[in-house]
């Protein structure tokens, strides 16, 4: 070996020596402050910012408001703290933050363990479907068994009893580098529900989650960095700059044949607003609560978006305050 060789063989030595040695870089770390500001604003913002996807589980209202100072935390130490201060917890599941009661996210990790272990013993041709990872994202006001059935055959599976899942209308979500079998754990575990392959994975059966984790040596939450951990909280201290709500929102959305009523009752939720509907009113007018409509709008103030929905159906809407009163004034 010439002494050139010799030499660049050194200087690798020790630039390799040098970068195990180094420590890892740290974490960002950011200030904020709520006053009043509702959860879903928040963390949306926040999540958008930091290149997190976002889920916030069903049975949580995401309209109540936060008020929290934060000072000098990661971000996923903001997630935990913005959920714990409302009773809430957060945890990671790769890129997503899921927030939602206590009791339903801490099992999420372990779901989901169990459902790539049952996806491992399937025929090697049926797992790539549920293991490849992509973005995944659904529009506002999607239905969740909709979105189920979409997952499972995306995947390869045909889901035997999709009727337990109840109708509801979600708020739309983007999750970066996610699996089905982690998306529709997800889902599922919004009804308390997971799933059994059958016919080697050919379709599957809906179960309630009940003692699928009974015996399964979870020891709960991780307080590791990685999937499936817990994001614990630390104690505020300080006070930090506000993060301002933007102005008046506008919605953009398309919606077809969803029953009237649970829509009216989610657009309301969206907005903030007490949704009252004088069915009387509605009843002599010959409209049904529950009949199917559908809806399409681009950048539509709140007002603008009820009167699309409303007027074809020969109703109309009063507002006073964060009270909207849908009727049918021709039948007053």
């Amino acid at each position: 070996m010439n002494w050139r060789r010799l030499l660049l063989v050194c200087l690798l030595s020790a630039l390799a020596t040098s970068l195990l040695a180094a420590p890892p870089a740290a974490e960002p770390t950011l200030e904020a402050r709520w006053s009043g500001v509702p959860l879903r604003a928040a963390v949306s913002d926040l999540a958008e910012r930091y290149g997190r996807g976002l889920i916030i589980d069903r049975r949580v209202d995401p309209g109540q408001p936060l008020d929290v100072a934060l000072p000098s935390l990661t971000v996923d130490e903001v997630f935990a703290r913005a959920a714990g201060s409302r009773g809430l917890q957060a945890v990671k599941l790769g890129t997503l933050v899921y927030i939602g009661p206590p009791a339903k996210t801490e099992r999420l990790s372990t779901l989901v363990a169990q459902r790539k272990a049952d996806v491992q013993k399937l025929p090697l041709v049926a797992r790539k479907g549920w293991l490849t990872t992509s973005r995944w994202s659904y529009s506002d006001l999607t239905l969740p068994r909709a979105l189920a059935d979409a997952i499972a055959e995306g995947a390869g599976a045909t889901p035997r009893n999709p009727e337990l899942i109840p109708h509801d209308l979600w708020a739309g979500a983007t999750w970066p580098g996610s699996s089905a079998v982690e998306r529709l754990t997800v889902t599922l575990n919004q009804f308390d529900l997971t799933w059994a392959f059958e016919d080697e994975g050919r379709s599957l059966r809906l179960i309630p989650i009940g003692d699928q984790l009974a015996g399964s040596g979870s020891t709960g939450p991780s307080s590791k960095s990685g999937s499936g951990i817990a994001l614990t909280p630390k104690a505020p201290t300080g006070k930090p700059p506000a993060i301002a709500p933007g102005g008046e929102e506008r919605f953009t959305l398309a919606v077809e044949q969803v029953p009237l009523e649970p829509l009216l009752m989610t657009l309301g939720k969206r907005m903030e607003l007490t949704v009252e509907i004088d069915r009387a009113s509605c009843t002599a007018a010959g409209v049904k609560l529950d009949q199917l409509v559908s809806l399409s709008v681009k950048r539509a103030t709140a007002d603008e978006l009820f009167r699309e929905l409303l007027v074809p159906l020969k109703l109309a809407a009063q507002r006073e305050g964060k009270t909207i009163t849908i009727h049918a004034p021709a039948a007053r």
